[in-house]
């Protein structure tokens, strides 16, 4: 059995919370679709693709084809400044980033032979400011890089 007040007869105000702020998100914006392919620069990080303002990931990829001798190379999502990912090719499955919730990236695709590299975004991922997909090459030659990302803001 209960004890003490019943919720509806609490004192609670809301407005008046100590926290330096209260989120309320009751629904996000319709779906959107930031898609293409990108040179990836030597020995520097590319940036893919940027999305401002405060929202939420549905999901995404990004992945190279026929680039066999990248795998020191690493996918990179950076979240209102905060850079996330950093493993490279190589490391994804040495690390057991090829199960779902592991890491901001699950690795999907790891095929040294034909050079064939991906990995899917975890959905969820909410953001205040801003989010952006980047792609670090190490290598003198310069691949192309294709992602997608979709997300909804507020």
């Amino acid at each position: 059995m209960s004890y003490g007040l019943p919720d509806w007869k609490l004192a609670l105000n809301i407005i008046g919370q100590d926290d330096g702020y209260l989120k309320q998100r009751p629904s996000y914006g319709a779906a959107s679709l930031a898609s293409g392919a990108v040179v990836a620069g030597s020995m520097v990080l590319t940036t893919l693709t940027t999305v401002a303002g405060s929202g939420v990931i549905y999901g995404g990829r990004i992945f190279v084809i026929n680039n066999a001798t990248h795998v020191d190379d690493k996918p990179i999502i950076t979240v209102d400044g905060y850079a996330m990912g950093g493993v490279t090719w190589k490391q994804f499955p040495i690390y057991g980033y090829d199960n779902i919730f592991s890491h901001p990236f699950t690795l999907v695709n790891y095929d040294i032979i034909n050079g064939r590299f991906g990995v899917s975004l975890l959905p969820g991922i909410t953001f205040e400011d801003s989010i952006s997909l980047g792609y670090v090459n190490v290598e003198l030659d310069e691949p192309d890089v294709y992602f997608f990302l979709v997300y909804a803001l507020v």
